[in-house]
């Protein structure tokens, strides 16, 4: 049961930062605080895979994971821009991130928009799952992001919340992520064709009956939720089983 709502109270006047424990106050009534209070400055909620938000007057500017998927790797994964183009853009730390993310704007455009805000509800839906993690808001001039980085926060909590409740149904049929897949070797009778997208394909051949998930994810390269919902959809398809 989610906590009941808790507003977070302003910074004092120095400039100290916010803190608390997401016990006090759960994921979504925090982005809510925030945005109402039209703050600019870094969110960091976790200490070992810390999710960490930029917020520019209340707005989401840029967020990711520390140890997660980098915003390189979920704009190779999109689809949307052959590897030779992408070639030359950094990995890793949330320095990097923002480096990528206003480098892909500044070259594409609107095209690269909905990449980067796919990335940023991925890095908030990590937030949005219930737990004891301690935040720290602190309030500080933000990085130069192009403007067209302003997401509303309420449709990002809005789309990472929806995640949640996906993620409640994928825990269903993937308890854990130690757990192996591999195609059936014998389908349904009536499935007599089969048709996959190019993210289902992707996922489908990395299952060899030897990999678990985390290694599948790995091998994939794309987040966890993105893999995941895969697998949980290929399963309820009946085109792959679980062997341990």
């Amino acid at each position: 049961m989610s906590p009941d709502p808790v507003t977070v109270q302003a910074p004092p006047e120095t400039g100290a930062p916010w803190t608390g424990s997401l016990l006090e106050v759960d994921g979504r009534h925090l982005f809510e605080s925030l945005a109402e209070s039209g703050v600019t400055g870094t969110l960091r909620i976790g200490e070992t895979s810390p999710v960490w938000v930029v917020i520019i007057d209340g707005a989401i500017g840029m967020a990711g994971q520390r140890g997660g998927t980098s915003l390189r790797a979920t704009a190779g994964a999109s689809g949307v821009w052959e590897p030779t183009e992408l070639g030359e853009l950094a990995e890793g730390s949330a320095a990097n991130d923002v480096a990528c993310a206003t480098t892909l704007v500044q070259r594409f455009g609107s095209s690269a928009v909905d990449v980067v805000r796919t990335h940023v509800v991925t890095s908030v839906f990590g937030a949005m799952l219930p737990s004891s993690d301690r935040y720290v808001f602190s309030p500080s001039v933000p990085p130069p992001l192009p403007e067209l980085l302003r997401f509303d926060t309420t449709s990002v909590i809005i789309e990472a919340l929806d995640r949640v409740d996906r993620w409640k149904r994928i825990a269903e049929s993937i308890p854990s992520v130690s757990s192996i897949f591999r195609p059936r070797r014998r389908l349904a009778a009536d499935i007599s064709e089969i048709s996959l997208t190019p993210e289902e394909w992707s996922v489908l051949v990395v299952l060899d009956g030897r990999r678990s998930v985390t290694q599948a994810i790995s091998a994939v390269g794309r987040g966890a939720f993105d893999v995941c919902s895969v697998l949980h959809d290929l399963m309820s398809r009946g085109l792959i089983e679980r062997t341990n």
